[in-house]
């Protein structure tokens, strides 16, 4: 006996077959490609969040520094004013201690 004719032979069936898997397969993996993508941008999303936070602490630390240089400065600028007045200060002592030891040599009589 004889099989009677049929467009579709058993290869074509294969082919159909495998044709059906290889476009499950692809979906599949476009499917994981675009999971794995959302997650690369969440993570590279929260880098960013993170990047502008860290700008803005050190926005904030560098406003620190720079008050406490001025605050420096001015301290620095105090102190050596406070040197001056003090070498004047030690000066003029120095010079009145002379003057009253002169004044007092003057003045108590001296007895051989």
């Amino acid at each position: 006996m004889s099989t009677p004719f049929s467009d579709q032979s058993d290869t074509d069936y294969m082919d159909d077959r495998d044709n059906y898997e290889v476009l499950h397969l692809q979906q599949r993996l476009l499917s994981e490609q675009d999971r794995d993508l959302d997650r690369l941008s969440d993570a590279v999303g929260r880098q960013r969040e993170l990047g502008l936070l860290i700008g803005e602490e050190l926005s904030s630390q560098i406003q620190l520094l720079e008050e406490t240089e001025d605050m420096i400065d001015h301290t620095d600028r105090s102190l050596d004013r406070a040197k001056r007045n003090l070498s004047k200060l030690s000066k003029k002592v120095k010079n009145n201690g002379k003057f009253r030891l002169v004044f007092l040599s003057m003045t108590i009589p001296f007895e051989p």
